[in-house]
């Protein structure tokens, strides 16, 4: 049983599709180090007496998620679905039509091959998508200083409407930590939404982009109502001012949920006990 984990995990990182989504990913994220390597230099040689002198620029006010107004960020994260499901979510899909997958349950069971591929698709999924964020923080870690935030500064998008504030202005490496955990499961759950459309279509184009259909819906969707923190393209930026994480949470149980009944029902159908 071990055996498939092994196989399928180094099958999901070690392809060129993985190679393609981290190489996207880090190409806007190096873009926006590029961009703002001169402002960032501009801040640090400030003159005194000006407020940058009193809340001096810092790693975690110049980075991609550290406000809202680079357009790097906002191309990330709405592309997020798309570097997410690249590197292995229409594996499945790939594996019943050419074989492979007839092959692999022929010698194992079928439940733990389902379960190897949910597991290898997640994992590929949250590291495509947070591999190049922590590649963009730590080059900004190295020309910026390591100063606490300020909230007094008003420099940063996380404001006191965000519950976890006390914790970016006390402790922002934790609050850099979960934020990458966060984008890190969302990822590997718009990824594992591949699984479920391997038997609804016939078109390998479409299970590999409904992820993105739907994160672009909901985006319009909640726009409509005025209600922008509650659409993942923005909530997914820890920049973002308001945070309902409880929301979150609901939201990736319920969605993470669905796919394993889905793993765990395709995984057993017509196999013999």
């Amino acid at each position: 049983m071990k055996q498939i984990y092994k196989i399928e995990i180094r099958r999901a990182f070690l392809n060129k599709r993985m190679l393609f989504a981290l190489t996207a990913g880090i190409i806007i994220c190096a873009v926006h180090f590029v961009q703002w390597l001169p402002t960032t230099f501009d801040y640090l040689k400030t003159p005194e007496g000006t407020i940058l002198s009193f809340y001096p620029a810092n790693v975690f006010s110049e980075w991609i998620c550290s406000n809202n107004y680079n357009w790097e960020q906002y191309v990330y994260f709405l592309i997020f679905p798309l570097l997410a499901c690249i590197p292995y979510g229409a594996s499945l899909y790939d594996d019943w039509n050419g074989g492979y997958a007839k092959n692999i349950i022929i010698k194992r069971r079928k439940r733990d091959y389902f379960r190897a591929k949910w597991l290898a698709v997640f994992l590929s999924g949250g590291v495509s998508v947070t591999v190049p964020l922590i590649l963009n923080f730590l080059a900004f870690l190295t020309i910026a200083p390591v100063n606490k935030p300020e909230i007094a500064s008003l420099f940063y998008a996380v404001g006191g409407d965000n519950i976890l504030a006390p914790l970016f202005y006390h402790y922002p490496f934790a609050y850099l930590i979960l934020y990458m955990c966060i984008d890190f499961i969302y990822g590997g759950i718009l990824a594992g939404i591949c699984l479920m459309m391997t038997n609804m279509t016939q078109r390998r184009f479409v299970v590999e982009v409904t992820p993105l259909f739907i994160y672009i819906f909901l985006y319009a969707v909640i726009a409509l109502m005025s209600e922008q923190e509650y659409s993942p393209v923005s909530f997914l930026n820890m920049g973002s001012g308001t945070m309902h994480y409880a929301y979150m949470t609901v939201f990736a149980l319920v969605v993470a949920g669905v796919i394993t009944v889905y793993v765990e029902y395709s995984g057993r159908k017509g196999e013999l006990y």
